[in-house]
Formats: C-alpha cells, structure tokens, sequence
C-alpha cells in the first residue's frame, strides 16, 4: 500500500465518504475503492470501520486525509487477506469459526448496549449542576494571567556571572533607550526556545516559571515595563510585559458541560452495571469448573509448581 500512485485521489475519496456520513440523510453505500473485478470498499464498510474507534480517532480521520487514506488501506488489506484466506479454506477450520462467531457476538454485544443508552432516559442534571457550581466556584476561577518576552543571559563558561550581570544590564540600558526588545532577544539571549519569537514566553499563570522570574514578571507595573535583571538559575533575565489578562470567574454557561457530562456517564455506568449483573449474576448459569479448567489449559501448565505431599503440621484432623 506505500507504492499506491494515486494517494490523494484515495485519500480524496475517503473524505468525500466521510464528509457524507455526516449528513442526516446518508445517501446508499457508494463504491469508493476497487481491487480487481472482485473486491469493493463502499461508504458502508468506512462507516462500520469508523463506528469501531475511539471518538478522538474518528474526528481525527474527518478532518485528515492522511488518517482517512490509513483507514481506507487497512480496509483494503483486510479484505483482500480475507479472501485470500476463504479461499485458502480458512474460515472452515473450528477454531477459525470460533474466533469468528465471537467477533460476530462481540459487534452485536456493542449494538445491544448502544440500544439500552438510546433507551435511557437520562435525569436533567441542570439544576444539581447549578448547585455544584455554586458550592465550588472557586474550582472555575480563571487566574491571571501575563504575557512576557525576556532576553536571557546565561552564565556559563562564555560568561562569568559578573559578566553575565552586567551584560544583563546593557540590554536592558538598550531596550529603555528605545531599541526594539524583539531584535536584542534575537541578538543576545540564550533561550533558544524563544530567541527567534523576539523573547516571547506567550500568556502564563503563576506556577509556571521558577520563583524568581515569576514574582519579578507579574511585579512589573504597566504593559512595557522592563524588569532590572532577575538571577536565576539560568542566568540573568530582563523582563518587559507584554500584556495582561486579570482573573476572572467563568460563567455557569461556560462550564455546564464539563460539571454534567460526568454526572450523565456515572448514571449510565450505574444503568450498564444494573443490567450487566442480571446477566452475571442470573440463576440459570451452570458452571462445570472441571470443563473450564481443561478448556483454558489449566489442568495441563506445565509451568506450575509440582504439588507436595502434606506436612503432618498442615493436615486437618
């Protein structure tokens, strides 16, 4: 499947057939891929193949021609192997149609519990929600936040640190005459993760850099301000904010969602471990364990440790 020559036309036709999956009213199964004059791959097989992954995966092959391509060719493989191996007979021998009739059962299984969720009828969580939100709403505080760009000068075997202090202090001297902090960034600092972006670090709380930079950043009193220089361990710092974002309380609205969504999964685990336990716990369940022990193979590890006779300490009367 790398040798494929046609890869964007394939992965063209994967997104095409999922794009159409997302409609309301989804259209009859469109052949999508041919392999000789036997073997298709419609929209139908790519839609029961997508309903076997994870939610992230499946929004992933939406929205990526790369992930839809892989999907359509591991579609393919299967496929063709598996004509190979019916006509190979394969699918005859008993234990093959064993491990069959369990995939068949474990697809079913899935069907049956996606019927019990639809047929759930799921308790309004709205207004325990509120109360929840009420009760915790310092756990939906926003904390401030603070944009900053630094030039960093390192003390290392290029500089000592007095060296380190006072070229620290050159830069800044520059930056309040009027040089562009961005361009003394790209020229003197030692933070190659920030240098080539004029210094800046982007927006962050508090807790994210180390102590002394922190309390020196978030001290700075208006929007360009520039730090003296700030030791470390790094080296030395100058500081200048870029902007500033104060806490704020966020809105019931806003966190709704994330305050119901596990209030819904814990009532519909409850409701599958209910209906589970019927089956688990039922009446009508006869286990032979002699049977079960050879069937897994118990009876004859040769792993186990030998059995020894007994002490006349360990013998019941």
């Amino acid at each position: 499947m790398t040798q494929n020559p046609y890869p964007t036309l394939l992965a063209g036709l994967a997104m095409a057939a999922l794009a159409s999956m997302a409609l309301a009213d989804t259209p009859a199964p469109e052949v999508l891929v041919r392999y000789g004059d036997t073997i298709t791959i419609t929209s139908a097989d790519v839609a029961a193949a997508l309903r076997g992954l994870p939610a992230h995966v499946r929004e992933q092959a939406r929205s990526n021609p790369k992930t839809a391509t892989q999907l359509l060719e591991i579609i393919l493989v299967n496929r063709v192997l598996a004509k190979e191996a019916r006509e190979l007979g394969i699918d005859r021998q008993p234990e093959v149609v064993a491990e069959l009739h369990q995939v068949d059962e474990k697809a079913l299984a899935i069907r049956r519990m996606e019927a019990l969720d639809a047929s759930l009828a799921i308790p309004d969580y709205a207004k325990a929600a509120q109360e929840q939100y009420q009760v915790n709403k310092a756990k939906y505080l926003e904390p401030e936040q603070i944009e900053a760009a630094h030039v960093l000068v390192a003390t290392s075997n290029e500089h000592s640190e007095a060296e380190a202090l006072k070229l620290a202090q050159e830069v800044r001297a520059k930056a309040l005459a009027g040089t562009d902090f961005a361009e003394l960034a790209k020229e003197y600092s030692a933070d190659l993760g920030s240098k080539s972006k004029g210094g800046d670090l982007g927006f962050f709380g508090r807790g994210r850099m180390v102590k002394p930079f922190e309390e020196a950043a978030f001290a700075l009193p208006e929007i360009g301000a520039i730090s003296e220089p700030v030791k470390t361990s790094f080296g030395y710092h100058v500081i200048k904010l870029l902007a500033r974002k104060p806490g704020r309380q966020r809105s019931f609205d806003e966190v709704k969602d994330s305050i119901i969504d596990p209030m819904r999964a814990q009532f519909t685990n409850a409701e599958h471990a209910r209906f589970l336990s019927k089956i688990r716990n039922s009446p009508d369940i006869k286990m032979d364990t002699a049977a079960i022990d050879r069937a897994i193979g118990v009876a004859a590890d040769t792993t186990a440790a030998p059995a020894t006779q007994a002490t006349p300490s360990a013998a019941k009367p």
